[in-house]
């Protein structure tokens, strides 16, 4: 800022004028680099006689602040710190020092809008300003113009072309998707915790790429890993590679940064599965220098080379990824050259010669037929009655997973997995019920069970939980309420529900028949409304024996019936079995007589029918089961809530107890595959 006095004939020129003046950054920038010089020509021994310390001072200045960075040894801060005063002093006088503006030293600073942390030797983005910029870009994307500035602004970052600094432009269809860009780096890219020695190039790489693009298609090679990819251009690519001249379009240094966009978006969850916390470096390898600047820069004016540096920006933001490019001559880069041109026949040969090494179970040329055969087998090492609820838990994770930025598919040391594991568990087990309260621990391990058979079928290996983190769950299982088992019927119940049956009605007699059954076969012979089972037993697997045990055909020589059950949810092997049972005196409640009804009504649609259904097309449920012993209940002046359809296996095996048979008879009868069917029989009760 300058201003004449012409009567005196005088020119003054303030050079402090307020930021944003002309030439203001300049002369504090001219300031601040003489106090930086004086700081660095200094040590703790030239400032302390009796120090031994000569190493200098660490001086960095923007404009006008000065950032000091040094170990704490010694008095080593101390002295940096009446270093920087003396500095200032000398260049700018006495009147230069705010101790207000001095900050004290610390191991965690926030500095030029950033946190640092000197002892983890990081730096993040804090959250404050995360959340200032999503606002801003998501309150530009409800305008329909913007400023050259601020437009200007996204394009340094996307990389894009500038616009003009004045006026305003219409936002079109390329800034709004700029911005929608800009908005997923910012919610889901990590902006926190990243090592510094990302910006300092003093971390070693984690994964080497060797990659090479032709006018035929293009390779990447990753060694380690044994994994590639090779891509061979189609007649439409190939269309937009004729034409192309210059710098614009579809050139050969697109070629190469479309090599580098595909590996980040292919390789990039395994990288961030395998580093989890931390940043994977990645070092690129091409015979082409121009396409090297290219892709290590991520700008460039050619429209084709700006999108593709959008999509690597974007990876390299979720995924967690940081790249570097590096010449290796064409002579050395045999593999890539002859990946990118395999369609012709010589490099073709030369290609399947050097990617031999590749071989392994990933690219290895097994017949499919033995493949699909392989996936088949794992899949039916689950019960189909299985299947369902472990898909449904499969979803629920993934989803959880991917609303958090994590990987549905955890690393193998349980220590870097244990951690998400947990967080899900909780997650499940407070708010996974619909009802408002909390899951039982018996269906928070489930879930977990289901997801570690996931990642044995997938990956080859389970995951659980650490021993602290099995901690949590043992606090669950005491915060949980106890689970209510349903009470188990009596004969009053039965016959109430035997006198509100209308036996006219097809589906009544069917539920009642179903009753004379129930204590081992109820949950095999009707369906859950959804789907029929299987395994449900069908008219043909029932058979009527005399006394002399011989198959009889009349009722009137029947005294037992036996009924085949060739599966069921639990039975993980599929292997069948049977059982009997004799005549029980009674006219209203016999076994005998109600598998005798329902076999003769299902064989008039044929043996394949199911042995409880009313039509040939619809089988009895057990809602409409549950539904009729809740209605019994209610008429006898019992609460409903305490009884449905497991109360008649609670019966059965509570009666059989009350009869005084032994529990292995019970366990064999009821087809128990555990001492489960304990918990199903209410001793007690009946003894009170």
């Amino acid at each position: 800022m300058a201003s004449t006095i012409p009567e005196h004939n005088v020119l003054i020129v303030d050079m402090s004028a307020p930021f944003g003046w002309t030439s203001s950054p300049a002369y504090y920038g001219a300031v601040g680099g003489a106090i930086s010089w004086l700081v660095g020509r200094e040590s703790p021994a030239s400032m302390d006689p009796n120090s031994t310390d000569m190493d200098t001072f660490y001086p960095y200045e923007w404009v006008d602040d000065h950032v000091m960075v040094e170990p704490d040894r010694g008095n080593r801060l101390q002295l940096a710190n009446e270093t920087l005063r003396i500095a200032m002093l000398a260049v700018l006088g006495p009147s230069a020092i705010n101790d207000k503006k001095y900050s004290t030293w610390e191991t965690r600073l926030q500095v030029l809008g950033l946190s640092f942390d000197t002892v983890k030797r990081t730096i993040s983005m804090p959250q404050a300003k995360i959340r200032k910029a999503l606002h801003r870009v998501q309150k530009r994307q409800l305008k329909t113009r913007g400023t050259g500035p601020n437009c200007n602004k996204l394009s340094e970052v996307s990389g894009t072309i500038r616009v003009p600094r004045h006026g305003t432009i219409p936002l079109e269809q390329s800034m709004r998707l700029d911005l929608q860009w800009f908005k997923l780096i910012l919610s889901r890219g990590q902006l926190q915790n990243l090592p510094l020695s990302q910006f300092t190039k003093s971390q070693p790489p984690d994964v080497h790429l060797y990659m090479d693009a032709s006018n035929s298609g293009l390779a990447v090679l990753n060694p380690a890993e044994k994994q590639f990819i090779q891509v061979k251009f189609d007649e439409h690519e190939q269309e937009l590679i004729q034409p192309t001249t210059g710098t614009d379009g579809f050139t050969i240094n697109v070629w190469e940064q479309l090599c580098m966009a595909l590996a980040v978006w292919c390789f990039g969850p395994d990288w961030k599965r395998k580093t989890l916390s931390r940043i994977t470096y990645v070092q690129a390898w091409s015979d082409n220098t121009s396409a090297i600047s290219w892709t290590t820069r991520c700008s460039s004016r050619n429209r084709m080379a700006q999108g593709i540096n959008i999509a690597i920006g974007l990876a390299e933001a979720i995924y967690g990824v940081r790249r570097s490019c590096g010449h290796l001559p064409g002579s050395i880069n045999t593999m890539a050259d002859a990946g990118s041109r395999a369609c012709t026949p010589h490099h073709a040969k030369v290609w399947s010669n050097l990617s031999s090494v590749l071989a392994g179970p990933r690219s290895c040329r097994y017949p499919q037929d033995l493949h699909n055969l392989l996936t088949q087998l794992q899949s039916y090492s689950l019960a189909p009655g299985s299947r369902l609820k472990y898909e449904a838990t499969w979803r629920r994770w993934s989803s959880w997973c991917e609303k958090r930025g994590y990987s549905q598919w955890l690393p193998e040391n349980v220590q870097r997995h244990s951690y998400q594991l947990i967080l899900f568990a909780i997650k499940y087990w407070y708010m996974g019920s619909t009802s408002g309260q909390t899951f039982a621990i018996g269906t928070v391990l489930s879930a977990l069970s289901h997801i570690a058979w996931y990642h044995k079928r997938e990956r080859g290996y389970s995951v659980s939980l650490h021993a602290g983190h099995e901690m949590a769950l043992r606090g669950m299982q005491r915060l949980s309420p106890p689970s209510k088992q349903k009470l188990p019927i009596t004969k009053e119940i039965l016959r109430a529900m035997r006198q509100q049956l209308d036996f006219r009605k097809t589906h009544d007699r069917v539920l009642w028949g179903l009753r004379s059954w129930v204590s081992s076969l109820y949950s095999d012979a009707r369906t859950d409304g959804k789907k029929v089972k299987p395994y449900i037993v069908q008219a043909a697997d029932v058979i009527f024996s005399n006394d002399s045990g011989s198959t009889t055909t009349r009722l009137e020589d029947a005294v037992a019936v036996t009924i085949l059950f060739r599966g069921s949810k639990t039975d993980q092997a599929g292997a069948s079995t049977s059982r009997s049972l004799h005549r029980s005196g009674s006219k209203w409640l016999c076994p005998v007589l109600a598998a005798w009804e329902h076999k003769s009504h299902a064989m008039q649609a044929g043996p394949g029918l199911a042995l409880c259904s009313f039509n040939s097309s619809t089988v009895l449920t057990a809602n409409s089961l549950s539904t009729a012993i809740k209605s019994a209940v209610t008429s006898v002046g019992a609460d409903p809530t305490q009884f449905g359809s497991h109360s008649m296996r609670s019966g059965g095996a509570t009666a059989m107890f009350s009869a005084g048979v032994d529990r292995l008879t019970i366990k064999l009868f009821g087809r128990w595959s555990s001492d489960t069917y304990e918990r199903y029989t209410r001793i007690n009760e009946l003894a009170s």
